[in-house]
């Protein structure tokens, strides 16, 4: 496998937790008013955590394990 590939294949974990969060998103603006500009960050994130979706990493945790 070439360099390109195995970059390419590191990204995939990245592309399936950003196509299920925006699935989620778009499901909770169709069961209120279709907008999911209107989505409440606080509902989303509950259930992206409740999904176990990686929101964010601490940098600084990493570097010390």
């Amino acid at each position: 496998m070439v360099h390109a590939a195995y970059g390419s294949i590191r990204m995939e974990p990245v592309f399936m937790i950003l196509g299920q969060s925006a699935a989620i998103a778009a499901a909770l603006a169709l069961d209120a008013d279709g907008i999911v500009q209107n989505v409440k960050y606080e509902q989303l994130h509950a259930i992206l955590d409740q999904e176990n979706l990686v929101l964010y990493v601490d940098v600084e945790y990493l570097h010390h394990s």
